[in-house]
């Protein structure tokens, strides 16, 4: 039964600890110690990951160890208590930040980096036509013209 109990406390404690951590440790320094924003948000979104899929394993783990300790102490697992309706609210948000909010962050990023690649790309391809075939005052600023 101590076991139960110990198992569903160390599942609250990692899951609520790593967001505290992350949240008020880890993403203000990496912001402010990595070179480019980009770097930092690409990590931040991986840590993001693995603090999902914690939070979720440890969501399962509460539940279930839960639920077996108070169906043993009281006879009834209790489904309907605070403690696991609380775990199930924060469960769902979780499956929601990753599978919903963390997916769209990801299309929205991949379409930037599209965008951005296709203005350069567009940006070259414009000058070097303005050097062919623009008139020949811009020639001398051309960077194609020497």
């Amino acid at each position: 039964m101590s076991v139960l109990r110990f198992l569903s406390l160390l599942s609250l404690v990692v899951w609520v600890g790593g967001i505290v951590f992350f949240a008020f440790v880890v993403a203000p320094a990496l912001f402010s110690i990595l070179p480019t924003r980009d770097l930092a948000g690409a990590v931040v979104t991986r840590s993001l990951n693995a603090l999902h899929w914690m939070g979720i394993v440890a969501a399962i783990v509460f539940l279930i160890t839960s639920m077996v300790w108070s169906a043993i102490a009281a006879g009834n697992a209790r489904l309907l208590a605070a403690k696991h309706v609380l775990v199930g609210i924060m469960l769902v948000l979780t499956l929601i930040s990753q599978f919903g909010v963390s997916a769209r962050m990801h299309r929205l990023r991949t379409r930037w980096e599209r965008w951005i690649a296709l203005r350069k790309v567009m940006r070259g391809a414009s000058s070097s036509i303005a050097c062919i075939a623009g008139p020949r005052r811009w020639r001398p600023v051309c960077s194609c013209w020497g």
